[in-house]
C-alpha cells in the first residue's frame, strides 16, 4: 500500500515531468551516511516491480521490496534542519511500516 500527503503530491508531480513519458517514480533502497532507507528515482518498469498509480501518478517498486516494506507513506516535510547539508527548502520523507 502507498500513501502520499497531499503536500508532497506537487513535487512528486515536478519529479515526474523531468523524465521521459513513459517513465515512472521508482521507490528503491539506497544507502547513504546514515544507512540504507528508501528513496525516489525516475525509472521505467520491469517485469518484477509492481506499477501502483496514486493520484494519476505512476510508481514502480520491485515486488519483493514492495512485500517487505509493506505500507510505504511519503511526506513532505518544510524546512528540514537535520541532516548534512540542512536544506532549508524541504524536502520528501519517505518511510515504511517495515524498517528495512
Amino acid at each position: 500500500m502507498l500513501k502520499i500527503n497531499d503536500k508532497a503530491l506537487p513535487h512528486l508531480t515536478k519529479l515526474l515531468k523531468e523524465g521521459s513519458p513513459t517513465s515512472a517514480i521508482r521507490l528503491a533502497v539506497t544507502g547513504g551516511p546514515k544507512g540504507v532507507g528508501l528513496n525516489l528515482m525516475l525509472d521505467e518498469q520491469d517485469e518484477k516491480d509492481d506499477l501502483i498509480i496514486h493520484k494519476k501518478l505512476p510508481f514502480i517498486i520491485d515486488s519483493k521490496l514492495h512485500d517487505y516494506c509493506g505500507t510505504i507513506t511519503i511526506d513532505y516535510q518544510e524546512k528540514v534542519t537535520t541532516g548534512c547539508p540542512a536544506n532549508n527548502t524541504g524536502a520528501l520523507i519517505i518511510s515504511s511500516e517495515n524498517k528495512l
